[in-house]
């Protein structure tokens, strides 16, 4: 935990570092004289993505990667930070072959803080924090023989904390690596892709306004 912990900083560092540099350059000659040097982005935009779920691994039981699918609205204010708030939900496997396997479900809504680095209208890099909770219900089957078992189910309910980091690309995808630090025995790392609906520029005309 420590070790991700410690790459998350860096990697905050890397991108305020990249975006001082980028303010203090000198601006080409056009922008001193008034033009913009990029329309304003929309207030909000909306994701719906796709990832896979890496949990840890229990004792002797082992852990299989399985899904999630998410939902996100995101406000775009005040750049360069955004608010998100983000509903997620998906699945991990803890098995030992043959005498018991559990499938845990899980349901996160999480509210995030992201600040973005963007180097044009069509790519970004992102790192931000989120928290929220974790709403979990457990499906444990015992196996007694090859043609019986017997299941149980539980649940639990824990506070999240999830720092992510990402980048945006081609105008409409983002590619997002975060892990979600709840109970032990249930934190686990995702993988996710996401389609943004909404992420577009006001265009302006030479005077500056929007049309």
């Amino acid at each position: 935990m420590k070790k991700l912990l410690f790459l998350y900083f860096l990697s905050l560092c890397a991108i305020f570092t990249l975006t001082a540099q980028e303010h203090n350059r000198v601006k080409p000659l056009e922008f001193e004289a008034g033009f913009p040097e990029r329309a304003d982005l929309k207030p909000f935009e909306f994701e719906f993505g796709a990832g896979i779920n890496f949990g840890k691994k229990w004792d002797e039981m082992n852990v299989e990667a399985s899904t999630n699918f998410l939902f996100e609205l995101r406000l775009n204010r005040p750049e360069p930070f955004d608010l998100g708030l983000q509903f997620k939900a998906g699945n991990f496997t803890h098995k030992i072959p043959d005498i018991v396997r559990m499938n845990s479900i899980f349901i996160n809504p999480t509210l995030f803080f992201d600040y973005n680095k963007r180097f044009d209208e069509h790519t970004a890099l992102f790192a931000g924090i989120g928290v929220g909770g974790s709403f979990i219900r457990n499906e444990t089957y015992l196996c007694i023989d090859s043609y019986r078992g017997v299941k149980f189910d539980d649940h639990a309910n824990h506070f999240a904390v999830t720092p992510r980091m990402g980048v945006f690309v081609m105008g409409r995808l983002r590619i997002t690596a975060e892990y979600v630090f709840t109970a032990r025995d249930y934190s686990h790392f995702n993988l996710n892709v996401g389609m943004i609906i909404g992420n577009s520029y006001k265009k302006k005309n030479y005077n500056g306004r929007y049309f």
